[in-house]
């Protein structure tokens, strides 16, 4: 490869799409010290003002600029070695192009799948203590748990270290009044959460042991997790009263393809009382079947099991009763009536699916209380078990090989789009290829004819 006697001849447009390697004439294993001392010398070669005459002076200058760019940044670069410039353009939309992002979703996934693991040993665990299969303390079954929820603590903690960038975004909204000091209770109340329920099941460990006294000592960071729930849907709703209900500023059109624009409207009397009923009523059943296990386990007399139990029933109930105002909330908020249908049939499938596993595993249970040891707690867990399964093939089987599948499928797409655009910009110079193209013709022609002539007789 011979070198350039002037920029224009540098800048060849049958060699098709620069490299930015080419470009500044460098290896693909440069250092950013030789990066730069190689871009000064391009820049500099190159620059307008010292190639007055030649047209195309800018326009490399602007690429060898280009290339700088790219190279001198590590993410770019190792995005540009990989997927060509085409992943640099799709970098700020797709973040499976942003090297920083794939290690964090390799470590998630890692993180999932080894959680997931220790989520279903827990209840194997425990059905084969409760069963008498393994003569270990409770305080050994619930290990599975403590790590659980002890990495819940800090990676929960972690998060509510982080910068409030996006916060300060949000807050320059009006219609997102108070949304930055809710995101910071809700991050602390998260890790005070998983805390509370470590706690909870430390204390749980020991009282099965007989270490704890009693059961309302026990269920205590329980209860403080619930006074946590109802100052966090007090902020909440306080919140939601103050800003109202976001709505379309008009009705949809079917000309229009751009997103409509919403404004905040004052709520209704109705819109307020359905608020309040949708925040506090779940929680104040969560504590009354708190209290009632707790009453139970010190007095066994108190009342049947199937009793004690009937808050979750309710529970059900209510969740199920709540997708009416739902539906009418996502037409108010502009949906078309077919969109909330199916929406609402969706999260309706997914409900009543979890209902049915609950309140197998409730019944299973409460036969198992008045019974003694029938069923066993195998048996009882059956439904923890599907659950947690699915849990598992989806952390370690589906979720790895759903973010493989669209590696390929975007390294595939970017590739056959780099070939798209080398044959693009290598027949984009038509008349320059053509014209070579009948040069060689006219060269090969007039070889043929003087060999011809050479060869007949005189």
């Amino acid at each position: 490869m011979s070198g350039p006697s002037s920029p224009s001849a540098a800048a060849d447009p049958d060699h098709g799409p620069d490299d930015y390697y080419e470009l500044l004439k460098i290896d693909r294993s440069a250092e950013p010290d030789a990066i730069k001392k190689a871009y000064r010398k391009e820049a500099l070669r190159y620059h307008p003002d010292k190639n007055a005459g030649d047209p195309n002076a800018a326009e490399r200058f602007q690429r060898i600029a280009r290339a700088y760019e790219i190279l001198s940044d590590p993410k770019k670069r190792q995005v540009y070695d990989q997927y060509g410039e085409r992943g640099i353009s799709m970098m700020d939309s797709v973040p499976f192009l942003d090297p920083d992002m794939i290690i964090m979703m390799k470590q998630t996934v890692a993180v999932l799948a080894v959680m997931s693991v220790l989520l279903l040993v827990f209840p194997i665990l425990i059905s084969l203590r409760a069963d008498g299969k393994i003569s270990a303390s409770w305080s050994v079954v619930f290990i599975p748990a403590y790590i659980v929820l002890g990495a819940a603590v800090v990676m929960s903690g972690l998060n509510a270290a982080r910068s409030d960038d996006d916060d300060d975004d949000d807050a320059s909204s009006h219609h997102r009044k108070g949304s930055r000091a809710a995101s910071v209770v809700r991050r602390s109340l998260g890790t005070v959460y998983f805390a509370l329920i470590l706690v909870f099941s430390v204390l749980l460990a020991l009282r099965l042991d007989g270490s704890v006294g009693s059961w309302a000592a026990a269920f205590a960071p329980w209860f403080a997790v619930e006074a946590f729930h109802l100052a966090l849907g007090v902020q909440i709703v306080a919140e939601k009263f103050v800003v109202g209900v976001e709505v379309p500023a008009a009705p949809p059109s079917d000309d229009d393809d751009e997103a409509p624009a919403y404004v905040n409207r004052p709520m209704t009397g109705a819109e307020k009382l359905v608020e309040l009923v949708s925040q506090f009523v779940p929680w104040a059943l969560r504590l009354v079947q708190a209290i009632l296990v707790v009453v139970k386990l010190q007095n066994d007399d108190f009342a049947p099991w199937a009793v004690v139990f009937i808050p979750v029933f309710l529970q059900g109930a209510f969740t199920l009763g709540m997708f009416v105002p739902s539906y009418h909330s996502l037409l108010r908020s502009g949906a078309t009536v077919s969109e909330a249908a199916t929406s609402i049939v969706a999260s309706l499938i997914g409900t009543v699916v979890v209902l049915v596993l609950l309140y197998v595993l409730v019944g299973l249970l409460i036969a198992r209380l008045n019974n003694g040891n029938s069923p066993s707690a195998a048996v009882v867990l059956i439904p923890v078990f599907i659950v947690l399964s699915l849990v598992f093939c989806c952390a370690s089987v589906c979720l790895p090989c759903a973010i493989a599948a669209t590696n390929f499928g975007l390294e595939s797409e970017l590739r056959g789009g780099d070939e798209e655009n080398g044959m693009a910009a290598n027949n984009g110079n038509g008349a320059t290829v053509a014209e070579n193209r009948r040069i060689e013709a006219a060269a090969s022609a007039a070889s043929s004819s003087s060999s011809s002539s050479s060869k007949a007789p005189a």
